[in-house]
């Protein structure tokens, strides 16, 4: 009989043992949602088990919003996470930037447009916004399926520009094309700076202005051209092949084997383009790329 109420003891797990599990378990993050520990929580309490044992310290009758102040004090007190006063607690007792904890929150996506640039140095001043891209719904509900059920007891959240990070909230943008990011450093995902220099083009006013975009391509186009031109040939259209063509050749005089080709195509092409969507169209005209060039600047 001992070893039968000794085995049925090991059948059970304390429901802080539990919490401590799943914060072990979210694979390096720095930050989670408070919404995703309180969804783990009725997630046990409708299951009444973990792990194939019994979670001690949850009943039927156990109000959640209880059992979360109790769990996360439970936590705090022994400094593995720090409070924000927000909707999410960081992890451990570092601190950590507001762009690292945005892409801890939120799996699927990257620091995009004005943030980027600011990572880059491309400007000095932050944005009153966090810039953060992420697929459209229709794509990301992909993402997730695969993603939850390689992180098993995980529920992810489609970025929200109502959950304020430090000081700062979010602009979401959400992009059908969705470029791979790189590791900006162990905790930030940002756009390729190739793909940035694409995103300008292709969203000026996302990126100060197309002003400000033309002075970026005249100070640093020349030194990231091989990015600008892997990423325009993989992900731009005809069109971006076409704008960028001009700025580099014409403006920038940098020819290679890819700006060359971009301009026969777009000389066989014909027509007429412009070289900003938004505006209307300009008499000044570029006839090797025919494109109209319908910003002040070319005035």
């Amino acid at each position: 009989m001992k070893g039968y109420f000794h085995t049925m003891e090991k059948k059970k797990i304390d429901i802080f043992e539990v919490v401590l599990i799943w914060l072990e378990g979210l694979d390096g993050r720095i930050a989670f949602l408070k919404s995703e520990l309180i969804n783990f929580l009725k997630t046990l309490k409708h299951s009444k088990s973990f792990n194939d044992k019994q979670v001690t310290g949850m009943r039927k009758n156990t109000n959640i919003n209880k059992k979360f102040v109790e769990v996360s004090e439970f936590l705090l007190n022994r400094a593995l996470i720090k409070d924000s006063s927000h909707s999410y607690f960081t992890i451990g007792t570092k601190s950590y930037s507001d762009f690292e904890i945005v892409c801890s929150l939120y799996q699927i996506g990257y620091i995009s447009y004005l943030s980027a640039m600011y990572l880059y140095g491309f400007t000095e001043q932050k944005t009153i916004r966090i810039d953060f891209s992420t697929p459209v719904r229709s794509q990301w509900k992909k993402y997730k399926v695969s993603y939850e059920r390689e992180k098993k007891n995980y529920l992810l959240h489609y970025p929200s520009e109502n959950i304020r990070i430090k000081n700062r909230y979010l602009n979401v943008y959400a992009r059908s094309v969705a470029y791979i990011p790189i590791q900006f450093d162990t905790n930030i995902r940002v756009i390729g700076i190739g793909e940035l220099f694409l995103e300008m083009i292709r969203y000026p006013a996302l990126c100060g202005g197309f002003t400000n975009v033309m002075k970026i391509y005249e100070e640093s186009a020349s030194l990231y051209l091989n990015d600008i031109v892997q990423a325009t040939n993989v992900y731009g259209s005809d069109i971006d092949k076409c704008r960028i063509g001009y700025i580099l050749s014409v403006r920038l005089n940098i020819i290679n084997s890819s700006i060359l080709a971009w301009k026969a195509y777009s000389v066989s092409r014909g027509g007429s383009r412009k070289l900003l969507s938004s505006n209307p169209y300009s008499s000044i005209y570029n006839d090797e790329w025919c494109l109209s060039l319908n910003h002040p600047i070319f005035d």
